[in-house]
């Protein structure tokens, strides 16, 4: 749940960022360097690919319904109206 009281996201919202982060930055790097791998290992990495993504697809439809629970703290009043609806 979020921590409201000083205007941070809680342990669950912060997990789901940045692991979602990390596999998409690997889901990234593999697929720049896959096509450099011997035609035997290209499948594994390959297939390794796709279940990033599909993990990934997996997290991001948990953190939407999460999220409809949960909802965000509140802005800090030192940031714009410009960059709250960029937020949103």
């Amino acid at each position: 749940m979020a921590n409201h009281e000083n205007g941070q996201f809680g342990v669950t919202a912060k997990i789901l960022h940045w692991l979602v982060a990390v596999l998409v930055l690997l889901m990234l790097s593999l697929g720049c360097v896959m096509e450099d791998f011997s035609s035997e290992n290209q499948s594994f990495y390959f297939n390794l690919h796709k279940t990033i993504g599909i993990i990934v697809l997996a997290l991001m439809v948990f953190r939407v319904f999460w999220r409809f629970g949960h909802q965000p703290p509140s802005y800090r009043a030192s940031i714009s109206m410009f960059m709250q609806r960029a937020a949103r």
